[in-house]
């Protein structure tokens, strides 16, 4: 809770001229009235609060008199990515004495310290915490490390974090897991919880979690973050199922394989809006599929399905969602080898959903990012998309795939089915012969007026068209990503073309692709998530014979 700012003094120093002397002597100034009101001082504080030098004048203002310290503490308190600045206002006694006890439960009684005041300090910094993103460093071990573990030494009268809202912790070791206490955190208001650790022991996370449903009523969003190769720990899992039964969440998200008992607590969930989750094999079996409700997922309005193998049992699933708000859905088909007919199958039941008319967003992801070989994976077609066409209403359209086998007709009916497409991506990890030529991209500027981000593969092997020169092109597109077979790359016809196609994107920024990580490559699902706004002009046109997903670089 934060706490008022006391009045300014009467002797505060507002810039005032000669004429209006007199009028304060017998009453404060319109400005010295205005500060006065918490509210009007916190906005004003707010406005020019932020990372740089506006955090830099808040900080400089805190310091200024201890009417503006206890206006500002509360802003420049608000969000925290370490726990330094808490740790540093707990009296060095109260560390000693709290250290030196082996057995917690005889610490209240050896610190009575609640109401003197080095801690009444100590609280007061605290209670205006509302958010903490802590990460511990992986390459070392460092001094507030032993000293949140230290945290939990300290009674539990001192609730130093009382107004918690968001907190979310980062550190993989299971040697540093033991520094995750629900006592740091767990209070009646918090709301969001991110945990990115190891999932697949018990301890800690089983009795965190524990401790969230007993103590949390109000908690809206659960990130749990580890090993997407590793499922949960049994014990964990049960109690996440617990957990999402007990609470009204809203946001939920894990990337570990999950336990059929967590998918069910999942599916009947009624307040559930935003789902992310891995599905094994081992989770839907035909047990769980016959327990799924004929209504799931009510609520929902974006959802990520990753299925390590598609089948009867994921296709019942999709089937039995009942959302009619949902407006954004990805599927991760993660399997190396799946059946083309079957993938087929899952997108027409998106067709027959009740969200069908409310879905804007789709991803399909059909290949494994992390995969080396080529696999028997085949290369998705224009009728394995098919379906997908009765969507009208999609704006945001992208597909993963190892290649893609499409004809410039495909294209254009593509760009006919979607008239209001403002993303259209086709993500291929390898040229296959069988890609769009490159004439087909006018059938995207003239059929599609709202289109704005493209990604696509094409092949200048047929010819380069020829445009004349009164022809106008429609184009909004601000960012693309355009890849060729290797025989085309540097050719100065295809960069001719796609300029003429694109004149919102500076000829300039139309380079060859570099080398890049692993780490990039990875990255580039982050980057298609950043919105720009239309007009930015930020593009790459990227050449190149291998893995074309590499055009993160730019």
């Amino acid at each position: 809770m934060m706490s008022e700012s006391p009045p300014l003094p009467d002797g505060s120093n507002d810039c005032v001229s000669p004429s209006t002397v007199s009028s304060l002597k017998s009453g404060p100034s319109a400005c010295h009235t205005c500060l006065s009101v918490y509210e009007l001082f916190d906005m004003i504080v707010r406005e020019v609060y932020g990372e740089g030098e506006g955090k830099g004048t808040v900080a400089s203002l805190a310091a200024t008199s201890k009417a503006f310290h206890g206006g500002a503490i509360p802003i420049l308190w608000e969000k925290l990515e370490t726990l330094n600045p808490l740790l540093e206002v707990i009296p060095m006694d109260v560390w000693m004495q709290a250290l030196q006890n082996t057995d917690p439960a005889s610490v209240p009684q050896q610190i009575a310290y609640p109401h003197d005041s080095p801690i009444r300090r100590a609280m007061w910094y605290g209670q205006h915490i509302k958010r903490i993103s802590w990460s511990e460093d992986p390459e070392s071990v460092n001094q507030e490390i032993y000293a949140v573990g230290s945290l939990t030494c300290l009674p539990p009268t001192l609730k130093l974090l009382r107004n918690l809202r968001s907190f979310s912790w980062t550190e993989r070791r299971p040697s540093v897991a033991r520094f995750l206490y629900p006592d740091l955190f767990v209070n009646p208001f918090l709301q969001e919880l991110s945990l990115d650790t190891v999932l697949t022991e018990e301890a800690p996370l089983c009795s965190v979690l524990d401790a969230v449903r007993e103590t949390c009523p109000q908690l809206r969003r659960l990130r749990l973050a580890g090993d997407s190769s590793e499922p949960l720990h049994v014990a964990v899992g049960a109690a996440l199922a617990d957990l999402v039964r007990a609470t009204e969440l809203i946001d939920l998200s894990c990337t570990s394989p999950l336990f059929d008992d967590v998918l069910l607590a999942i599916v009947e969930s009624t307040s559930l809006q935003h789902v992310d989750v891995k599905v094994n094999w081992y989770t839907l079996d035909n047990m769980v599929v016959s327990a799924l409700p004929s209504a799931c997922l009510a609520s929902l309005r974006t959802l990520t399905l990753r299925f390590e193998a598609l089948g009867p049992s994921s296709l019942a699933l999709l089937e039995n969602i009942a959302s009619s708000v949902l407006f954004s859905l990805a599927l991760h088909v993660n399997a190396e080898v799946f059946d083309n007919d079957l993938l087929t199958k899952h997108l027409a039941a998106l067709t027959q959903a009740p969200f069908a008319a409310t879905l804007r967003k789709i991803e399909i992801h059909a290949w494994r990012m992390d995969s080396e070989e080529d696999g028997d994976c085949p290369s998705i077609t224009f009728k394995t998309l098919e379906p997908l066409l009765e969507l009208k209403k999609l704006t945001h359209f992208v597909v993963y795939a190892k290649s893609f086998a499409m004809s410039a007709c495909d294209v254009r009916e593509i760009a006919l089915a979607f008239p209001d497409i403002q993303t259209l991506e086709f993500m291929a990890a390898a040229f296959a012969g069988g890609e769009p030529p490159v004439g087909a991209l006018q059938h995207l500027v003239e059929l599609c007026p709202d289109l704005t981000l493209l990604t696509m593969p094409v092949t200048a092997a047929f010819g380069v068209p020829y445009l004349e020169p009164d022809w106008k092109p429609r184009s909004r597109v601000t960012t693309y990503a355009i890849a060729t077979p290797a025989e085309d790359a540097g050719d100065p016809r295809v960069f001719a073309y796609l300029s003429a196609l694109f004149p919102y994107v500076p000829p300039d920024t139309i380079t060859d692709a570099e080398e890049v990580s692993e780490d990039e490559k990875y990255a580039y699902a982050e980057y298609l998530e950043e919105t720009r706004p239309p007009g930015e002009p930020v593009a790459t046109a990227c050449s190149r014979s291998e893995s074309w997903a590499q055009i993160i670089a730019h």
